[in-house]
Formats: C-alpha cells, sequence, structure tokens
C-alpha cells in the first residue's frame, strides 16, 4: 500500500489513479513514508571493547616488527653459504665457503653496533666465523652434506645480537653431485712379475714394463696435464682437477710392495701391495685380478 499525495488517501501499489480524488499517481513522487528506513545496528559497550581489543590485537605485532627491525640488523647466513664438490663419485671430497667472502665479513663488520660484553679485547666480527661440514671426504653423488655457522672462539647467535645482529638459517644441506666416475687399469698392462729359483726357495720381482706410458695414463685417469715433450722422470708438478693433487705426488706414490718375495713355491699366491685408498681418491681403480700373481716355473 502507499498513499496519494493530494488527498493522503490510501491506495494499492498498481493503480494508477487515486480512487478518492482522481489524482495522477505515477506523476507523482515517491512517497517518502513508503521507503523502509535501515535497521540501525547498535553497539553496546562489550561490543566497542571488543573491537579495540581486536584493534590493538592487529596493531601491536606491526608495531613490535618495526621497532624490532630498526633495533636490529637480521642476515639469512644460509644466503651467503656455498660448496664445491671435487673428487671421484665414492672417494668425493667438499669444501665450504661464505660467497661472496668479503661482502659477508664486512657485512658483519658494518652491522656490529659494539663489541659482545663479555669480549674485554678488540674484537674484529668479520673473523670469528667460520664454516664446519658433518662430512667432507669419501663423499658419493646423491648424499646430503649440512654446513653450519661456527665460530673461531668462544661465542654464539646471542653474542651476534647484543651487536645487534640477529643470525638466521645459520644451517645449510647439500646434496653432492657432479662427480666423475673413476677410471680402472689393468695393472697387468704395464707391470709383470717374473720368478725364478728353486721350487720353496723361489723368488720374485716386479718391473713396469712402459715406465713413461703408464705414469702417463695415471695422470690421464686423475685428470693431471702434463705437457707430452715433460718426462716422467722430471718430476713434473701440475694441479690435478680432481683433486688437487700434482703429477709428482701421482708418481711418488705407486710404490708397489709384493706380500711375499722370497722362499716361493709352485701354486703360492702373492699380491702387490699399493695405496689403493690414494689412487681411488684421485679416480683411478686397479683391477683386483691384475693384483694378484700365482707363484709359477720354478724348478
Amino acid at each position: 500500500m502507499k498513499k496519494c499525495n493530494v488527498c493522503r488517501c490510501h491506495v494499492k501499489n498498481e493503480e494508477k489513479y487515486c480512487h478518492n480524488c482522481g489524482a495522477d499517481l505515477t506523476s507523482q513522487p515517491l512517497n517518502v513514508d513508503n521507503i523502509p528506513t535501515k535497521r540501525k545496528i547498535q553497539f553496546n559497550r562489550k561490543t566497542k571493547i571488543l573491537c579495540i581489543i581486536l584493534s590493538l590485537a592487529i596493531l601491536i605485532p606491526s608495531i613490535s616488527a618495526i621497532v624490532y627491525r630498526s633495533k636490529y640488523t637480521i642476515i639469512d647466513v644460509s644466503d651467503y653459504i656455498g660448496v664445491t664438490f671435487s673428487g671421484r663419485n665414492g672417494y668425493g671430497n667438499v669444501e665450504a665457503f661464505f660467497i661472496p667472502e668479503d661482502e659477508f665479513r664486512a657485512l658483519l663488520r658494518n652491522k656490529s653496533r659494539n663489541v659482545s660484553e663479555k669480549w674485554s679485547d678488540w674484537v674484529d666480527v668479520g673473523e670469528i666465523v667460520k664454516l664446519d661440514v658433518d662430512r667432507n671426504s669419501h663423499l658419493s653423488n646423491g648424499d646430503k652434506v649440512t654446513v653450519s655457522l661456527s665460530f673461531t672462539r668462544s661465542c654464539s647467535t646471542l653474542d651476534f645480537k647484543e651487536m645487534g645482529i640477529i643470525l638466521r638459517n645459520t644451517e645449510k644441506t647439500f646434496k653432492v653431485s657432479g662427480l666423475e666416475n673413476y677410471v680402472t687399469l689393468d695393472l697387468r698392462e704395464y707391470a709383470a712379475v717374473e720368478f725364478a729359483g728353486k721350487n720353496g726357495n723361489g723368488y720374485a720381482g716386479l718391473y713396469l714394463l712402459e715406465p713413461e706410458k703408464f705414469y702417463r695414463d695415471l695422470w690421464d685417469a686423475a685428470g693431471v696435464y702434463v705437457p707430452d715433450d715433460y718426462s716422467v722422470f722430471d718430476d713434473p708438478e701440475y694441479v690435478n682437477d680432481y683433486g688437487g693433487t700434482e703429477a709428482s705426488d701421482i708418481f711418488a706414490h705407486f710404490e708397489p710392495d709384493l706380500s711375499k718375495s722370497r722362499n716361493l713355491s709352485n701354486g703360492e699366491k702373492i699380491k702387490i701391495n699399493l695405496d689403493e685408498d690414494f689412487y681411488l681418491q684421485h679416480g683411478i681403480k686397479f683391477l683386483p685380478e691384475s693384483l694378484e700373481y700365482t707363484v709359477s716355473g720354478l724348478e
């Protein structure tokens, strides 16, 4: 129902003319009495208090975070940790370092407000940090190593907090990858064992067939480059791409020794002993069967 603006008589909504006075209802402005008023939301005292509490709950942490960040420099240490893997699969090594080294140490120096109260002497903040690795040898592809921040003197991350620095994520785990497999060599191609003497009182001797070729093949397998015009007996010193070993080290470590060389009898087995672990670390594996010989030919 609505009212006619002329005679204030109640008329139906669908009527176009007032049945009382005949006025044109379609040309009349909308009667404000017919507009439903919105219901006002009433806030009682408890509701107002609750709104205030919720507002403070949002504002206080935000303000605290701003104050906290202005008071401390937050450094994510994991962003500055890097590693390199070297060696061969199964005998790999890892080296951990800060990246970039100088920038990270300078950052600590520049952001530290003062030296920790527990230190009475002058301290270079940039030089008291170092990195430790939970395992750094005999690594294989797929292994995981964890690098963690440590210190060169008795201190902790709390001491850095006293200096205005928050150190976060001080550990980082890496997956070993990129290690090449070792090269297998058959020592029988390079060396021979000769037996002589009487059965029961025989003796054995080991000698290299082609020393020059043998050492060059060792260098190639270990990743050492030595110019062709450089003699193996000139004690060359070249860096090994897979572990830092020089060519002279490869040369010096080949000191084979027979497990037994005297009082031999036909049918006995003797073994060539050498530093297999050293060569495995540098990518070289000798066939096991090439290191064992059976005594024969004794009269």
